[in-house]
């Protein structure tokens, strides 16, 4: 055998260990849904169902500007409830509207489970979900085309809440404004969104958070101008890092084995994803599958989680969220390499 044979066959067997590993995307959307299973599981193990039950009702009736920690609002037991109701109903709509499950869904869910802790509940969403709904039949598109940017959108769900449940208007005003600014927003999002990536050329990943930072500036000015001026908020929890700690421990060591369980050679092709720039669009999930995807989430996670611990930071509903957007990022842009510095 000479040279070139050998060196054609190990070339070829190299190919064949990294290739990607295909996984369905009901197989992911599973993987997801677990996770937020076992949020609700955490949170009946947490408090009783009576208290779930009125914890929820505050949570779903409080004013979600920054900052409103839900654990402070509801307790621990209804906020993961709320987060992981919230994930769930969600997974189901991108199964009934057969939206690809790409590193950028990967990321959009992730980060919904974690800012369900924190500003985004089972109702305030829905408008700004429906408004973009509305933009994709005026345009006689899927809905699945614009899926991620509607629960992107997401992000200015408080403006929902902090109208309806203003003390300065009454009710027969603050409904329909609630209901139809939240429409308008989501109508208004997907065409800006589209571009705005030519002002940070794909350097920030957070591409409708910047979208949404920029409507709700204007929105703020808007209200403020006829004199609606939003009380600051702060409710911030402290005293759960243990008991947080731990749970978020397991759920991230749970990710970066499942990784490997789904591909055994996904440690082989994390300096794939290690060499990338993360530069948007980088969806690792195309780039290398989801199991070396998944095994970066993870690794992702446990850095902010010892970050956090290290700072002496407190562990609650904003900073979990965080966390899981940076989870949830690692499918689309974020490796240890280029989130530690």
């Amino acid at each position: 055998m000479n040279f070139k044979t050998l060196f054609r066959r190990n070339k070829r067997k190299n190919n064949q260990e990294l290739s990607i590993k295909p996984v369905s995307d009901n197989t992911i959307l599973n993987i997801i849904s677990f996770y937020a299973i076992t949020f609700i599981i955490f949170g009946f193990v947490m408090s009783p169902p009576r208290e779930i039950i009125t914890g929820l009702f505050r949570i779903l009736t409080v004013r979600d500007t920054l900052i409103t920690d839900y654990i402070g609002i509801g307790g621990m037991g209804a906020t993961f409830v709320n987060a992981g109701l919230l994930n769930l109903m969600v997974c189901a709509l991108y199964r009934i509207t057969k939206a690809k499950i790409s590193g950028t869904a990967v990321a959009c869910l992730f980060l919904l489970l974690g800012f369900g802790l924190f500003g985004k509940n089972l109702v305030n969403i829905w408008s700004i979900v429906a408004g973009v709904y509305l933009y994709a039949r005026f345009r006689r598109e899927m809905f699945a085309n614009y899926i991620n940017v509607a629960f992107f959108g997401g992000a200015l769900a408080p403006i929902f809440s902090e109208i309806l449940y203003s003390s300065t208007l009454s009710l027969p005003f603050r409904i329909p404004l609630a209901v139809g600014t939240s429409l308008m927003l989501g109508f208004i999002l997907p065409p800006i969104a589209a571009h705005l990536p030519k002002t940070h050329l794909g350097f920030s990943l957070y591409n409708i958070g910047f979208t949404a930072g920029l409507m709700g500036n204007l929105i703020v000015a808007l209200y403020k101008a006829y004199g609606f001026v939003p009380d600051p908020v702060m409710i911030w929890t402290s005293g759960n890092n243990t008991i947080l700690g731990i749970f978020l421990l397991v759920l991230i060591i749970s990710m970066i084995l499942t990784g490997f369980w789904i591909d055994r050679r996904a440690w082989a092709k994390l300096p794939t994803i290690l060499s990338s720039s993360g530069q948007a669009p980088t969806d690792f999930i195309a780039l290398v599958g989801f199991g070396p995807t998944l095994v970066n989430m993870g690794l992702c996670g446990l850095i902010s989680l010892i970050y956090i611990l290290l700072v002496k930071a407190d562990l609650n509903g904003p900073t979990i969220a965080g966390v899981f957007t940076i989870i949830g990022f690692g499918a689309f842009g974020k490796h240890p390499k280029n989130i530690v510095p």
